[in-house]
This record gives C-alpha cells, sequence and structure tokens, in this order.
C-alpha cells in the first residue's frame, strides 16, 4: 500500500454505515514533487481516492468477505486547495449497500472548512484473501 494511503487514520467507523478518518500531508510526500512545481497543492484525484477508501473500509467492515472498488465517481467537486503541511479530516456516509453496489457521499474538511466532496459508486468484490 502507498505511504500516502496507509498513513489514513480511521477515527471512527460504524460498519455500512459511515466513517470518519484524519490523514497529514507532508511536504516530502512524493505526490507533490510534480503537483505543480512552485505551487504544491494535493491532486483531486488522491482527495477521491482517500474518500473512495475510507468508504470502502466502512463497507468492509460490514461484509468482510469483500473487497471495495472504486467504480463511478457521479460528482466531485473541489473547493479550495490543500498544500503540504495540512492536516484533513475525511467524513463518509454510506447511502445504499445493495448486493454488489455501494452508493456513497464524503467530505474533506481542514482547518474547519470544506474542501471538498464526493459522489461515488463502489463494487464489491470477493477477496482473494
Amino acid at each position: 500500500m502507498d505511504s500516502w494511503i496507509g498513513a489514513m487514520e480511521v477515527l471512527q467507523l460504524e460498519p455500512g454505515r459511515f466513517a470518519t478518518g484524519v490523514r497529514r500531508f507532508h511536504a516530502e510526500d512524493e505526490i507533490f514533487t510534480k503537483h505543480f512545481p512552485g505551487f504544491p497543492v494535493v491532486p483531486g484525484v488522491i482527495q477521491i481516492e482517500l474518500i473512495a477508501l475510507l468508504g470502502g473500509r466502512c463497507a468492509r467492515a460490514a461484509i468482510p468477505s469483500q473487497v471495495a472498488l472504486l467504480s463511478k465517481v457521479k460528482s466531485a467537486s473541489f473547493f479550495r486547495p490543500l498544500e503540504p503541511g495540512v492536516e484533513v479530516r475525511i467524513h463518509v456516509e454510506i447511502d445504499r449497500l445493495m448486493g454488489r453496489f455501494v452508493r456513497m457521499h464524503g467530505s474533506i474538511e481542514a482547518g474547519g472548512e470544506l474542501v471538498s466532496t464526493a459522489e461515488l459508486q463502489l463494487v464489491l468484490k470477493e477477496s482473494l484473501q
């Protein structure tokens, strides 16, 4: 697992319902080397991935035999840039867990300000473990 993913700490989790996690972005994180030179920011795709991963952990806590994979980004909005040195709080809520599909929404906040939101769909697959 990449270090930028593994560094997310889950603070609260109710299986299949909601979860909250935190992640600190450091200036030496590899994501800042090329995004963007002279103006380092956390890419939007990584923000979406953090929301999806926390939602996947929440779904997997309810159905441990399954692994959740991102299948659809219904919407995503970015309200301000995330720069190195900031700690973010990630919130996710599972809207619907039906069959193989998970509909969810989530948000990222930094310093009490909303940074981004996303509505996602995950697909559940049988875990190989």
